[in-house]
């Protein structure tokens, strides 16, 4: 059995990922707490989402989690192990203007939400420890050795919201 795990499954890019890797037989974990909701108001809860991807989709599990809470989050490599194939980090608090408002919870949810990924991901051996560099720009594919990290850039302008989604392929 092969798994993916996606965080922000339940928001627009997370949603994406959920169904195209589910469609090509990966069973697929899906880890988001609906901080939207938390972020913009009710009216922008991504439950509805989830609810869809749930009744939807027969290969998907959903994990009622937060990427900044390290005993969750190790519990879930923990539990599936060699048989995460595919890591999608697509959770994200977006705006810039929010983020003024509250720089630490937009520091933990972007940074530290990441690191806590990306350190469960080598310490379970799933991807190299080497660090990746570069800029972002439309596409780009750092390697390290057999195994890389794609950072998927998307830009609506100079001024509006960077969605940044990184991806472990692991060989």
């Amino acid at each position: 059995m092969s798994i993916a795990i996606v965080s922000g499954s339940a928001g627009l890019v997370g949603a994406s990922a959920v169904g195209l890797f589910a469609s090509q037989g990966l069973d697929v974990i899906g880890v988001d707490n609906d901080m939207r909701k938390y972020f913009f108001g009710r009216e922008a809860s991504t439950r509805w989402n989830r609810e869809l991807l749930e009744r939807s989709i027969k290969n998907y599990r959903h994990v009622e989690g937060d990427i900044r809470d390290q005993d969750t989050m190790d519990a879930l490599f923990r539990e599936y192990g060699k048989e995460i194939a595919l890591i999608i980090h697509a959770a994200a608090q977006p705006s810039h203007d929010w983020a003024a408002r509250e720089p630490h919870t937009d520091f933990a949810v972007n940074a530290t939400g990441t690191i806590n990924l990306r350190l469960l991901a080598i310490g379970r051996g799933l991807i190299n420890a080497q660090p990746y560099a570069g800029h972002i720009a439309g596409q780009n594919i750092f390697s390290a050795a057999s195994k890389f990290f794609l950072l998927i850039g998307e830009f609506k302008n100079a001024t509006t919201t960077f969605l940044l989604t990184a991806i472990w392929l692991i060989s």
